[in-house]
């Protein structure tokens, strides 16, 4: 009786010890919480209101914000330095050069070019951020139009065409999944990461990349799961939280490689509670944890302005925009 036990154990064990993925970092704790509330710095938009659904990005000198819920213009320009208004543009509705629906935007510096996407007409528009604040009645080009099974999402630049993140292949009506990979914007061809999680058959994900590291992040928004890559799709880490299960738990809202982490907004449960989240998990490269950046407001979306080592949030909250100097929280 004893060595059948004693066989059930090891069995058990080996059950255990094969269920491990030999790639992954297993974090059952991330309790280094830092509060940053009183030194979130409020960018005031009182001038030019915006939706509680917004998208920043930095483009060089300027902050550009595409607002999500807008029936005007789409998109408005901001000075990065001092945040002051600029101007508003991308007319909504269904004529030439006006969006039906509003993507997402990327800029790429190396060509200088502004790149957005309307996803109703599935069709890519370039800006000259220049032409935008000189030009009167000037109109983007269209860089690409972009097939109806297959498109990008939200994406970042490593050179002049080629663009790394997630994309959307539609498998029938109502039905789709994403994909990560990366498209060369000047010939339209996707390449498409091989790897797939083997517990998980579908998912929803946001995406970063630091070319200087040769490294790219796929963050679960329905698992507790960072997947990262080299630029070639070859898998280096899962990292799992504390909260990870192959089914469904809607834990990420998006993330972001600085110089030195990772930075990732989290909260669990969102959608159990009808709100957004208020906390950014801070990794390191290799996606060791280090922090929890509590910012005490419903984070909507967020991008990190290089030149000033700071993050840029828009808010669904009493704020609509504001900043965090990361210089401030993380020595």
């Amino acid at each position: 009786m004893k060595v059948y036990f004693y066989i059930l154990f090891l069995l058990f064990c080996f059950a255990s010890c094969s269920t491990k993925d030999p790639n992954g970092i297993y974090q059952s704790s991330r309790d280094n919480i830092i509060d940053v509330k009183d030194k979130i710095h409020e960018i005031y938009t009182e001038d030019h209101p915006l939706g509680s659904m917004t998208l920043p990005i930095v483009a060089d000198d300027y902050l550009v914000v595409g607002d999500y819920l807008a029936t005007d213009m789409k998109m408005s320009i901001y000075d990065i330095e001092h945040f002051k208004y600029i101007k508003s543009f991308g007319p909504y509705g269904p004529g030439p050069y006006e969006y039906s629906i509003f993507g997402s935007m990327s800029w790429n510096k190396f060509t200088k070019e502004l790149l957005v996407f309307d996803s109703g007409k599935l069709l890519l528009y370039s800006y000259n951020i220049d032409s935008i604040l000189n030009e009167v009645d000037y109109n983007p080009t269209i860089k690409m139009e972009l097939d109806t099974l297959q498109f990008p999402l939200d994406y970042n630049f490593i050179n002049d065409s080629i663009a790394y993140g997630a994309f959307i292949a539609v498998d029938g009506i109502n039905k789709f999944h994403k994909l990560t990979g990366y498209i060369n914007v000047n010939t339209g061809k996707f390449e498409i990461f091989k790897y797939k999680h083997p517990e998980i058959k579908r998912t929803l994900f946001g995406t970063a990349v630091y070319p200087d590291g040769n490294i790219f992040a796929e963050i679960h928004d329905s698992r507790d799961l960072i997947s990262i890559f080299d630029l070639d799709g070859n898998l280096i880490h899962n990292i799992y939280g504390p909260q990870w299960s192959k089914d469904d738990l809607c834990c990420y809202w998006g993330g972001l490689f600085t110089k030195d982490y990772l930075i990732a907004a989290y909260e669990g449960n969102i959608y159990e509670e009808h709100k957004f989240p208020t906390k950014l998990f801070v990794f390191n490269h290799n996606g060791d944890y280090l922090a929890t950046i509590e910012t005490g407001y419903r984070i909507y979306r967020f991008c990190y302005d290089s030149k000033h080592n700071r993050i840029i949030f828009c808010f669904d909250d009493t704020i609509q925009l504001g900043y965090l100097n990361l210089d401030e929280v993380l020595k």
